[in-house]
């Protein structure tokens, strides 16, 4: 468990976030209901998905996006990290109080943990932007955090 997990978002979240110092945990819904599943804050150990799926929910809106690096040895110190593949179609028939598919198929490689992270700059190991945003993002965002922006690797494809 070495491996640096990564959490994909729009820069708006990210400020947020950063401000926050915390992830806070999403609710996941059953399918084609409102009955909560499970609260959860998901990563994954691939750089290139959570690019593309911070790149896809930032498209419609136009907005841009970001990607956290963290260090997985020391989140997994104080929370508990669970494997599992969203896209498995099992998870999209979860009933309340089941668990997730816990899968590596799909390539999505992806861990999740059930409560809001706090204290998250104890584990961020770098903030992944482009390089046209870092400069319009420091005056908004803690200095701790303006010093972990790198510029975004994936546009010249070096991740």
């Amino acid at each position: 468990r070495d491996a640096p997990l990564y959490h994909g978002t729009t820069i708006g979240r990210l400020e947020r976030i950063l401000n926050a110092n915390k992830l806070v945990a999403g609710i996941e819904n059953a399918r084609g209901t409102y009955e909560v599943v499970r609260k959860n804050v998901s990563f994954t150990r691939k750089y290139r998905f959570a690019y593309e799926h911070a790149r896809n929910s930032s498209f419609p809106t136009g907005k841009t996006y970001a990607i956290i690096e963290i260090d997985q040895r020391k989140l997994n110190q104080n929370y508990k990290l669970m494997p599992f593949n969203f896209f498995n179609s099992r998870v999209f028939n979860l009933k309340p109080g089941s668990e997730p598919a816990r899968a590596y198929d799909g390539g999505e490689f992806e861990e999740y943990t059930d409560r809001d992270v706090t204290n998250l700059q104890r584990y961020i190991t770098a903030i992944y932007v482009d390089e046209d945003e870092i400069d319009k993002l420091k005056p908004y965002i803690p200095s701790w955090a303006a010093q972990l922006l790198k510029i975004n690797k994936e546009s010249t494809n070096v991740r």
